[in-house]
């Protein structure tokens, strides 16, 4: 495979992770967990059961999402520094992986 073929890749993965990211409104679900994270400060939270665990519960799934897409992000950043260090050295069976 050739770096071009690989270097299109990429950009393709990068138009998913961008559509990824609009479909799910980083910087709403950013306000959220920032609202959530305040609410689950609350000293008083746990005198409501039912709803700390609701408030807990949404905030987590909300922070492990916005994880997976920064994962996926630094992955695709790692991939276009691992193709210019194999670029930079020629080596074919790098570029191969």
């Amino acid at each position: 495979m050739s770096e071009l073929d690989i270097s299109s890749q990429i950009k393709q993965l990068r138009l998913t992770l961008a559509s990824i990211i609009q479909v799910v409104n980083l910087s709403k679900l950013e306000q959220e967990i920032a609202e959530l994270e305040a609410q689950a400060q609350n000293p008083n939270l746990w005198d409501d059961t039912a709803l700390a665990q609701k408030i807990t519960s949404s905030l987590a799934r909300k922070q492990n999402q916005l994880l997976k897409i920064k994962s996926l992000s630094n992955r695709i950043d790692d991939l276009d520094v691992l193709l210019e260090m194999a670029s930079a050295e020629n080596d074919s069976k790098l570029l191969a992986e």
